[in-house]
């Protein structure tokens, strides 16, 4: 215990008598911008504040993963202040990512002395891109994805990227993995494999690196199916004009081509001719189509039984069709 309070009593003397020679001892209590974060070969303006600022030599011990290191240079603005000064921080172009602990020292009876507490910087390289494409699909297909960074890689980076859904696997292996950018690149792509849904589902996909992140959505669709087939009007003579429109449960998409046939009936089948596409394309991002039905000569009235079929899925709608001819009405 004696030891102790000796030991305790001659820090205190020294703190003393470095305070005596130099009339104060730096602290620095904040920095703005925090935390500080550099991305290299763009340097940063950091304000310091605190105390006896203006007692700062210039001088700096700069440590990474426990060593010391000169990938970081630190310029020391002229003081104005006891309270405030500022510092400007550059990372070289092969700075690797991290954390820098970085000692701001002053001069005390002829030597460098370390501030207390010593400044943390982080060098890091942003995500400026990060996209899926498409950006919607069919449950059970592909999309791509890609990251996009702000300058090439210093080191081979590991970015983490992850899935909000189990229905989006990333890397066709699982809702996470780790992505490596090579050294000097400055871009990852990845895939992701897509389950089969019963509804549409929105998976958040996310990439990491030094501790930043970006999203982005990618929606999963149910293979889109026939809902509906309406005929307007739902009847008419030789010379008519019908309007048919097909409806698909989900947005298609890509533009999608609906199959169409006239269904016969036996008993009850209008002898007309009626005339129809094979095929209607519902555009993409859309849900429905319409396309034109003519009816030509009528030897015999009856109905016309139209489906759309898309898939598995199929819809049919009915119309009538008169002896009338459109210049007698």
């Amino acid at each position: 215990m004696r030891y102790s309070r000796s030991v305790v009593f001659c820090f205190a003397l020294l703190i003393f008598f470095v305070k005596f020679a130099t009339g104060g001892i730096p602290a620095i209590t904040s920095t703005s911008p925090s935390p500080i974060e550099i991305v290299p070969g763009t340097p940063l303006n950091v304000t310091l504040t605190g105390t006896d600022l203006n007692l700062l030599s210039g001088k700096f011990n700069i440590f990474f993963n426990g060593h010391g290191t000169s990938d970081l240079t630190l310029t020391l603005a002229a003081a104005t202040s006891a309270t405030n000064r500022d510092l400007t921080i550059a990372a070289s172009s092969t700075a690797p990512t991290g954390q820098y602990i970085i000692a701001p020292g002053f001069v005390g009876g002829g030597n460098f002395i370390a501030t207390a507490p010593t400044l943390n910087a982080n060098v890091i390289i942003p995500i400026t891109a990060f996209t899926v494409n498409p950006s919607a699909v069919t449950g059970g297909s592909q999309a791509n994805g890609t990251v996009s960074l702000a300058i090439p890689e210093t080191a081979d980076g590991q970015l983490t990227i992850t899935s909000s859904s189990s229905q989006a696997l990333v890397g066709l292996l699982g809702t996470s993995i780790v992505l490596t950018i090579p050294k000097g690149q400055s871009q990852g792509a990845f895939k992701i494999q897509t389950a089969f849904v019963g509804r549409p589902v929105n998976a958040i996909i996310t990439a990491t690196l030094d501790g930043k992140s970006k999203q982005t959505t990618l929606t999963i669709q149910p293979p889109p199916a026939v809902a509906s087939l309406v005929v307007n009007p739902t009847s008419g003579g030789q010379g008519s004009a019908v309007t048919a429109t097909v409806t698909c449960t989900v947005p298609v998409i890509s533009d999608t081509a609906v199959s169409l046939q006239r269904i016969p009936q036996g008993s009850g089948d209008a002898n007309a001719s009626v005339t129809f596409p094979s095929t209607v394309t519902i555009p993409a991002g859309k849900n429905s189509a319409s396309f034109p039905i003519s009816i030509g000569l009528v030897i015999s009235a009856g109905s016309v039984k139209i489906g759309a079929s898309l898939g598995t899925s199929s819809q049919s709608a009915i119309f009538n069709v008169t002896t009338s001819t459109l210049n007698s009405r």
